[in-house]
């Protein structure tokens, strides 16, 4: 938020002051990643304490149906609810260790290896 007050040197940084214009501003700024939230999937609690200050640039249904939610939560909703992303975690395969040499061990190696012969 407060990039978006640095870029708008007329947007007051206290929330209370900000005038319709403002939430304007803002709107028009976020006009391409509004569509994009998946609203129904925020928490109760961060809905009631970072997004209702903010209800002003959302859709009127989507705040109908968020606050709808909140009060009945077997109820349901007007609005288009996507689907929650999905988290892909990609497990590594398990790691196979391969013997070094049928012949020498890694010990016996070390002590042939070129760089044993520059160290002395």
């Amino acid at each position: 938020m407060k990039q978006f007050i640095t870029k708008n040197s007329t947007i007051p940084e206290s929330l209370e002051e900000w005038s319709d214009e403002n939430f304007i501003t803002l709107k028009v700024t976020l006009l391409q990643c509004l569509p994009l939230i998946r609203y129904f999937y925020i928490s109760n609690s961060d809905v009631m304490y970072k997004i209702k200050s903010y209800k002003k640039i959302l859709d009127k249904k989507i705040w109908n149906d968020l606050k709808k939610l909140l009060i009945l939560p077997d109820q349901s909703v007007e609005s288009i609810i996507f689907p929650p992303k999905l988290v892909v975690k990609q497990e590594l395969p398990a790691r196979i260790i391969e013997l070094f040499s049928t012949i020498i061990n890694e010990e016996q190696t070390a002590m042939i290896s070129p760089r044993m012969i520059f160290d002395k």
